[in-house]
């Protein structure tokens, strides 16, 4: 599903690359420049405005040109890697670390806590009932053993899992060929619920970078200009403030996340039928047939299994009908 935005945003100047990739990279470059020239008074931050106002109109056109190169250059590089980071903010790690099993743990006991608390409102509060019921709708998947350790990977799981549990679609497998037959305002709203959502997990990344890095490098001042004390204190602060600022981007993300998750369920709903049309298969007529269907059809283009596929031409009585 991520892919698909990704592969679209290829133009230098597009609308999506700007928000997602280029705008996150200015605002982190800034702050790391920031971090940089705190401890040395200002001076390069001076030196750079400076040279910006008082310099000739060709110098001026330069410093300009190769800020935004630089920009773009390092927009460009966070892009080559989109695919990793969101696969990491969902929590596919290597299945031996120690942080994902004790992170697994954890949400198995929150997603057993909220099932129980539904089964327990369902007959007593129906509001409540509603309020959980939304919160592991939307936000984790069905089984258990599909869990992943962090909010955004169960949230995005829930959406992906949601075509496989209601009509034995396999989401991951069928959403490229689903999302070419798409109308295009679907694709739009897709896209535009999808762009945030990478837009802040790039901004997360960086920002926990950038913290780390500026932590590190406050912190070995006191061989400067700094005393001991001065240099800790302000390694302590950046990585905090810095932590704490990438911890609320990364729930607005997991927001975002969910409104994205909506719009695949959507599609899903809507449109599946149109691409059993376009695959020439006689649309199935009831739920059972239409679970077994999709499989089918999994096991025919994946495993070239033919044996259970039927008729690959419409039945055009039936599509008069």
């Amino acid at each position: 599903m991520l892919g698909t935005f990704i592969d679209k945003a290829t133009t230098l100047l597009d609308k999506r690359f700007l928000l997602a990739w280029w705008f996150p990279t200015l605002i982190t470059s800034s702050i790391g420049l920031l971090l940089y020239s705190w401890p040395k008074n200002w001076e390069p931050l001076e030196q750079y405005f400076s040279a910006l106002q008082s310099g000739t109109f060709s110098t001026q056109l330069m410093i300009i040109l190769g800020t935004l190169l630089l920009t773009l250059v390092l927009a460009h590089l966070l892009q080559a890697f989109s695919i990793s980071i969101v696969q990491f903010w969902e929590g596919y790690w290597p299945r031996d670390l120690w942080n994902r099993y004790m992170k697994t743990r954890e949400v198995t006991g929150r997603w057993n806590y909220l099932r129980g608390e539904r089964r327990g409102a369902s007959s007593v509060n129906l509001e409540s009932f509603a309020s959980i019921h939304e919160r592991l709708f939307y936000g984790y998947p069905s089984r258990e053993d599909r869990l992943l350790p962090t909010r955004l990977g169960n949230t995005l799981r829930a959406a992906e899992d949601y075509a496989q549990t209601t009509y034995g679609m396999d989401a991951v497998f069928w959403w490229p060929r689903l999302w070419l037959i798409l109308p295009e305002a679907a694709q739009q709203q897709i896209d535009d619920s999808e762009t945030p959502m990478i837009a802040l997990l790039n901004f997360t990344t960086q920002i926990v970078l950038v913290s780390l890095v500026g932590s590190i490098y406050l912190g070995l001042q006191f061989m400067g200009p700094w005393q001991l004390r001065m240099a800790f204190c302000a390694a302590c602060m950046i990585l905090i403030v810095g932590l704490a600022l990438a911890f609320l981007i990364y729930r607005s993300a997991v927001s975002q996340a969910k409104v994205y998750g909506m719009l695949i369920r959507s599609a899903v709903d809507l449109y599946r039928f149109d691409l059993l049309k376009d695959l020439h298969q006689i649309l199935p007529p009831d739920l059972d047939t239409e679970q077994k269907l999709w499989d089918d059809l999994v096991r025919w283009i994946y495993l070239n299994e033919r044996e259970n596929i039927p008729s690959y031409c419409h039945n055009q009585a039936d599509e008069k009908s």
